[in-house]
């Protein structure tokens, strides 16, 4: 099983000071289209059936262990085949730290990483394919450094934007992550499907992440009705 690096999970805090300010919205968008134990049960069935060309993929939980360098061992080949395969479209939306994001990029080094940035000039998308990438780590230091902030899920506009570098229409795509709060969410905010899968490697998050996914899992059942099992 691949290690896990010991972090201070300073990224989910981030989202969740990003997401309280929005949280009445956002508990009206927590139902997923689908829901699946993982992204196992994406294949070209079911693709095919839900006429779904374009995946836009959350990393940790969803394809990893908490902040892990590779793919679960579980998931690896079904994922490769996935990737593999030309008639799909792939993006990776993370909601990940810069550190984070710059090991995303050797571990996706062939899947485009998207993630957005609101400056005191507007929105700067960034979006980078292995070590191609449209902004240096300096400018983006620069950025930050300035006022600017990470803009992170849930997100109408990074979904909107993630469907745009796909090249594949809205109706067309399907958000894949593990939370109803951001993955979840940010599909329904931007009218895109979305596929709830079982958090991956929950053993691996750090306490406090375990405690916020329980508490996030009791929400969604109570506003939806659905029993506790």
């Amino acid at each position: 099983m691949p290690t896990t690096p010991n972090r201070t999970p300073r990224d989910w805090l981030l989202t969740a000071r990003q997401t309280l300010p929005r949280l009445r919205g956002i508990l009206g968008k927590l139902k997923p289209t689908y829901h699946l134990d993982d992204v196992r049960g994406i294949d070209t069935k079911f693709l095919n059936s839900h006429s779904i060309q374009g995946l836009i993929w959350d990393v940790d939980g969803t394809l990893t262990n908490y902040h892990a360098m590779e793919v679960a061992d579980e998931l690896r080949p079904h994922v490769e085949t996935l990737f593999a395969d030309k008639t799909l479209q792939h993006a990776i939306l993370s909601n990940c730290d810069e550190r984070r994001f710059d090991e995303l990029k050797t571990v996706f080094p062939a899947i485009p990483l998207i993630r957005a940035y609101q400056s005191p000039t507007g929105t700067v998308f960034r979006t980078a394919l292995g070590n191609d990438d449209t902004h240096s780590n300096d400018r983006i230091t620069n950025l930050l450094a300035a006022g600017g902030r990470q803009i992170r899920k849930p997100s109408r506009e990074l979904i909107a934007h993630a469907t745009k570098v796909l090249g594949v229409e809205p109706d067309r795509c399907v958000m894949i992550g593990d939370q109803y709060f951001t993955d979840v969410a940010s599909a329904n905010l931007a009218d895109t499907r979305s596929i709830k899968v079982k958090t991956f490697g929950k053993r691996t998050f750090p306490r406090s992440i375990q405690t916020t996914q329980k508490l996030e899992l009791a929400i969604y059942r109570v506003l939806n009705g659905v029993p506790r099992t």
